[in-house]
């Protein structure tokens, strides 16, 4: 399938970020989804689901008249060899999943039907184009009200927050056991509000965008502000605040970047692999600031009941995160959870449908803006569990959008359903960052997020979601529950 993408010790921050930095670094970037086609699938690509008896040699099988057909070029794992993981992944049925790179100009139609054809196979899905959320053009937010809202602007609602400082004051503001994925474009290591907190690809960090090699890295602007929200250094006198950055200036959770999104509109990456590796190197959480494009609500409908009905190797990766992570190849636990769990932005589309963020395992996070209501572009239903920071309708105030790191050093505002993922996944870091250790699972995780939202605070429109994400509120969920 196609994917499209304060307290105290800050205050001396902010006047130097927002004052005295060049304007340029600051205006608002206005970004619209990179269509390359007509269709919303990749052409030339298909992913097949095969027998396990027939995957043993399914790569190397003969020629036949259905291949020659669609003119296959190249017939690989999707999920390579493991080494000591395989045997975890063959038990997932992982091994069985196989891309096939075909004549780009044979229809969809008969690819489909020709690849049905090939022995073994028992499903066919086309790769959808990837788009990064929050591309589109609306302006967005001015300081970190998504941390600390008191209504210190016009328009801004008291306690249009996610509640954190009260956490970073008495619980935790973050720490390096935890590590947090970001499936995304790549995440800058050099900047200055990341440096340290990003692993290098020696330390877990993989690239997997075709064309590249796995330690190929480069700086995207989407990745490196969604994860600035999740961990940019705290208390360090530059920059921005991250949910779980630590703060005494040397950092806290740790980001392990994962680009499935390249330096051009054409790249194309293999988000199901990247969410195993994830697993397999050591992160327990992971966000997603990224879904299928959908060009109607008929069509994003469509797309959430396929995806929600049939196997796919997203859905299998995804399951094997929430499965694995955490733990060794027995099993065992060696992370700070058992298990992991994965965040979903659901979309800026304004639609009632969203994917993946719809598909139940997961997360999925809705938007809200400083004003207390839930923007007209997020995605909703009774499926999004979670609201975030995300910014408002306004076009015309920039203060509306949430501030965050960006590449070379610099600091821009960005608005989307894709700017509140990572606070829910900022948030999940500080609960593991605290309670995590033998014995916490990903499911009193989940738990704990769910049920420390507070409901019926944001003013939804009248449309379907989640409560909205607080941080003490799902502490005090937690204590509550251990007491």
């Amino acid at each position: 399938m196609v994917k499209k993408h304060y307290s105290s010790f800050l205050l001396a921050s902010l006047l130097l970020i927002f004052s005295g930095c060049a304007s340029d670094a600051l205006k608002p970037v206005e970004e619209s989804p990179a269509v390359q086609n007509d269709s919303e699938f990749i052409p030339g690509t298909a992913v097949l689901l095969v027998s396990d008896e027939a995957a043993a040699d399914f790569a190397d099988m003969p020629r036949t008249k259905a291949f020659d057909a669609i003119g296959i070029e190249r017939i690989e794992r999707v999920f390579p060899d493991a080494g000591e993981f395989e045997e975890r992944h063959r038990a997932a049925g992982l091994h069985r999943w196989f891309r096939v790179t075909y004549d780009p100009a044979v229809p969809q139609t008969k690819a489909g039907d020709d690849l049905s054809t090939l022995p073994g196979v028992e499903a066919v899905d086309f790769p959808i184009e990837k788009v990064k959320y929050s591309n589109f053009n609306d302006t967005f937010l001015y300081h970190q009200w998504n941390y600390i809202n008191t209504a210190q602007k016009r328009g801004f609602k008291a306690g249009a927050d996610i509640n954190v400082e009260p956490v970073w004051d008495r619980y935790t503001a973050g720490s390096s056991e935890v590590i947090v994925a970001v499936v995304d474009g790549g995440v800058d290591r050099s900047h200055e509000d990341l440096a340290g907190v990003v692993l290098s690809t020696s330390e877990g960090s993989h690239n997997f965008v075709s064309g590249y090699s796995g330690t190929q890295m480069f700086a995207d602007e989407h990745g490196t502000h969604v994860a600035g929200t999740i961990a940019a250094v705290n208390n360090n006198g530059k920059g921005v605040c991250g949910v779980a950055g630590g703060r005494n200036g040397n950092g806290g959770v740790r980001i392990m970047t994962l680009p499935i999104f390249g330096p051009r509109s054409s790249d194309s990456g293999d988000d199901a692999s990247a969410i195993v590796w994830a697993a397999d190197h050591g992160a327990v959480i992971m966000n997603c600031s990224w879904g299928y494009v959908a060009r109607s609500e008929s069509q994003a409908r469509r797309t959430a009941q396929q995806f929600n009905s049939y196997s796919s190797a997203l859905r299998s990766a995804i399951d094997y995160f929430i499965a694995n992570a955490g733990k060794d190849s027995r099993g065992r636990q060696t992370g700070p959870m058992a298990g992991g769990v994965i965040f979903f932005a659901s979309g800026n589309d304004g639609y009632r449908y969203g994917t993946p963020a719809s598909y139940e395992p997961v997360i999925a996070v809705g938007a809200f803006g400083p004003d207390g209501k839930m923007p007209r572009f997020s995605n909703y239903g009774d499926w999004v569990d979670l609201l975030a920071p995300g910014g408002s309708d306004s076009s015309s105030r920039p203060e509306e959008w949430v501030a965050s790191t960006a590449p070379t050093n610099s600091y821009i505002y960005m608005p989307g359903t894709s700017m509140a993922s990572p606070h829910a996944a900022g948030v999940a870091a500080l609960l593991v960052s605290y309670f995590g250790g033998p014995g916490f699972t990903n499911d009193m995780l989940k738990e704990a997020m769910i049920g420390g939202a507070k409901q019926n605070v944001i003013n939804r429109q009248g449309r379907a979601a989640g409560g909205k994400l607080d941080a003490l509120g799902s502490f005090e969920y937690m204590l509550g529950n251990n007491r």
